[in-house]
């Protein structure tokens, strides 16, 4: 039986990341050094590339897997950049024991998961000395066998494109939406056409979106056929909220199959970013 599923969100702020390309735009800089020994996590999907040389075209010397920990020098690198959205500058970082350049901007400050157990994840933050919150609740099912689970993970991080990025990729990392086996949307950075078409597999879905415009701020409502590419999900849909000044509000994701359901958001509050994810079966 067909039933409609119906998922609202507050409006919030958020931003993540995707790999580097070898352009960027120069913008002038006043940004400090680090301090010594500084601990920053690779948060580059497919990698990132590290050079020889303080330059996007440098010689690539390895390149640094998803989740992998570098130690960052003290001393930033040359002019400020922006790639693919992200603001960031040229650091030296060792990785094992081979130093060399990449761009910050796709370094996190928050270790990566380890697996898809997002209370063994909270337990990794804390030990690492991170202020992580982790918390599970469950619907039963009611006479019309409506049945939901709900987690949510509260993280700190920098209300910027970066810090969004980050929270966006830890979600998808921990299996907060459990098609993304199958296949994910990138995150819906500035150039949205590019991250909301290019799949995992790599397959080109054409989306349909809508724009609501109240108080200045905007709503983007995505969504695709997902009989397109998988034979049992039914629909996948993304909603993005932004303020006056673009910044990010909120981000929701759905998905919607033959008695089961899922919704993954990413809320901002406080000095907080809050990962909640739910589930239901019907």
């Amino acid at each position: 039986m067909h039933k409609t599923l119906l998922i609202g969100f507050l409006a919030f702020a958020f931003s993540c990341g995707q790999t580097a390309k070898d352009t960027a735009e120069s913008v002038p800089t006043n940004e400090g050094s680090l301090k010594k020994n500084t601990i920053r996590y690779v948060f580059a999907p497919s990698g990132l590339n590290l050079r020889a040389d303080p330059a996007l075209n440098a010689r690539v010397l390895a390149k640094l897997t998803f989740g992998t920990e570098v130690v960052v020098d003290p001393v930033l690198v040359g002019a400020e950049m922006v790639v693919e959205g992200l603001k960031g500058q040229m650091v030296k970082v060792t990785a094992d024991t081979v130093a060399g350049y990449v761009f910050n901007g796709f370094l996190g400050k928050l270790p990566a998961p380890q697996n898809r157990d997002i209370e063994q994840y909270a337990k990794q933050l804390k030990a690492a000395g991170v202020a992580a919150v982790y918390k599970t609740w469950e619907v039963p099912a009611s006479d019309s066998n409506h049945y939901e689970v709900h987690h949510t993970l509260s993280l700190p991080g920098s209300n910027d494109l970066q810090g969004w990025q980050e929270c966006w990729l830890i979600a998808h990392r921990l299996g907060f939406m459990d098609h993304q086996e199958e296949f994910v949307f990138a995150f819906p950075g500035p150039d949205r056409n590019a991250a909301l078409t290019n799949l995992i597999n790599g397959q080109k879905i054409a989306v349909r979106s809508r724009e609501q415009q109240s108080d200045g701020s905007r709503l983007e409502d995505y969504q695709i056929d997902a009989l397109e590419v998988s034979d049992h999900l039914w629909f996948i849909g993304i909603e993005i909220a932004t303020d006056d000044q673009g910044q990010y509000i909120s981000l929701s994701e759905q998905i919607r199959a033959e008695g089961y359901g899922q919704s993954m958001a990413i809320d901002r509050q406080g000095d907080q970013f809050v990962l909640t994810t739910m589930s239901f079966a019907d």
